[in-house]
């Protein structure tokens, strides 16, 4: 009987012992009825997903050994499954504490633990650093659901596990988990592109005030960054619409990364719209190089020219408008397609600008020549491909700097590890081969081969 509960439970059956009575008669075995609960269809290809995502997925069951370690193989979670007794240290000391969480944090599952055991498991795990989410739908699972730092009550969940659980699949299966993951790191995307829009625009504007006053001893008018503010603020609003790809590692908040970022391309802003104020009459109109010599040359402490004025401001508008889409992408700005909303009010803030400095101006801003206009369209599309390759450089020095932890999950280094010895054994193995059988054939024939 142990013989053949043990042979169904490593093929992940699960047992029920079947006895039988005649009348008032003593019950008598009749023998073992096996019982499969095979996983979804779906599971095996969510968790490959999950996993392709770098984030590692561990088993915890109330099963048999046998039977978890068997259905962790259909899956291809891995056949490294504990039992509740690697849970418990050797001692309190330091070495065999160590021990025990490395071992939690590298093992692909656990079998036969109760609710204390799958607590303990997601406590040494977040000590390791990690982010945890536990899913579960028993009440028996409600400790570690409230434990973990997201926890997932999937469908058909009783009212306790639910009620535990910070987020509730309404779906059969694991797939919503895989989903999450893919829109958060789209989200996550979108916020990362959102604070260095506003952090580069930040810097442009500031410096290139202080620099105004500083070195040239002239004033920009207040109205003006006024309307900046307001036409930033209303095309900004549509980047929650914007198209991101999933990063495919999960992505980690960096203040240092972001500022480095960010403070390089809003430095090179403000070198672009002050080149345009040093240099700008060398490829501007007769218009705009007198408006500089007045402005240089006239009194100081006051406000610069207005038609020099105003093309300063339509070259921080654009330049800040189409901003967004160098913020928004890795590589270049032309790389990736915004949503079109995103396009959209961008493109509608900048015509309401530029055809109110082509067509209406009046007392508050000057009317500007077309050739200028475009003049100071091309200048600020040339300075956003230096742009992109400033971001690409600052991204790639921040990638060789920043800790090595931020990108690599402790828990997939074993396995990546593996991987790499099993692909070099199986390298080794092919050489020895292809080797024995040229020896084998010059043996029969005398003359060596050659295998494609």
């Amino acid at each position: 009987v142990h013989q053949a509960d043990f042979t169904l439970g490593v093929s992940g059956f699960k047992t029920l012992g079947v006895c039988v009575r005649v009348d008032d008669g003593p019950f008598k075995f009749a023998g073992i009825l096996p019982i499969m609960d095979p996983p979804r269809h779906d599971t095996k290809r969510t968790i490959a997903k999950i996993k392709k995502s770098n984030v590692a997925v561990k088993m915890i069951t109330g099963d048999h050994h046998n039977i978890g370690k068997e259905l962790a193989r259909q899956i291809d979670l891995g056949t490294d499954i504990r039992t509740p007794d690697c849970l418990k240290p050797q001692s309190d000391s330091a070495f065999h504490i160590g021990a025990r969480d490395e071992t939690i944090l590298h093992a692909d599952g656990f079998a036969k633990v109760k609710p204390l055991d799958k607590h303990e498991v997601i406590a040494v795990l977040q000590r390791k650093g990690m982010v945890v989410g536990m899913t579960g739908d028993g009440v028996n699972d409600a400790p570690a659901l409230a434990k973990a730092q997201i926890g997932i009550a999937v469908h058909g969940a009783t009212d306790a596990a639910r009620s535990a659980g910070d987020i509730v699949l309404t779906r059969d299966g694991l797939s919503p988990i895989y989903t999450a993951i893919q829109i958060s790191r789209r989200i996550f995307k979108r916020l990362k592109s959102y604070v260095i829009y506003r952090i580069c625009i930040s810097v442009q504007v500031v410096f290139f005030l202080a620099c105004l006053a500083l070195v040239y001893d002239l004033r920009f008018k207040a109205l003006y960054i006024i309307l900046l503010a307001l036409f930033h603020d209303l095309q900004i609003v549509t980047i929650a619409y914007d198209k991101q790809v999933a990063s495919p590692f999960p992505e980690t908040p960096t203040v240092m990364g972001l500022l480095m970022q960010s403070y390089a391309m809003g430095i090179l802003m403000f070198m672009e719209t002050m080149g345009l104020i040093a240099f700008g009459y060398t490829f501007m109109s007769d218009t705009f190089r007198a408006s500089y010599e007045a402005s240089m040359h006239g009194k100081s402490g006051v406000e610069m020219d207005t038609y020099m004025e105003t093309a300063v401001f339509l070259q921080i508008s654009n330049s800040s408008a189409i901003l967004i889409f160098s913020a928004r992408t890795v590589g270049f700005f032309f790389s990736t397609m915004p949503a079109w909303q995103l396009l959209f009010s961008t493109l509608l803030g900048q015509v309401i600008i530029n055809g109110w400095i082509l067509l209406f101006a009046g007392t508050l801003i000057d009317k500007m020549l077309f050739s200028d206009v475009v003049r100071v369209w091309i200048y600020d599309i040339a300075w956003l491909l230096i742009l992109d390759v400033v971001k690409m450089a600052a991204e790639a020095l921040w990638d060789k700097i920043k800790p090595w932890e931020i990108e690599h999950n402790p828990a997939l280094i074993k396995k990546a590890q593996e991987k790499r010895i099993n692909r070099r054994l199986s390298n080794s193995l092919l050489v020895t081969n292809m080797g024995e059988v040229k020896r084998k054939s010059f043996r029969k024939t005398g003359s060596s081969v050659r295998l494609e």
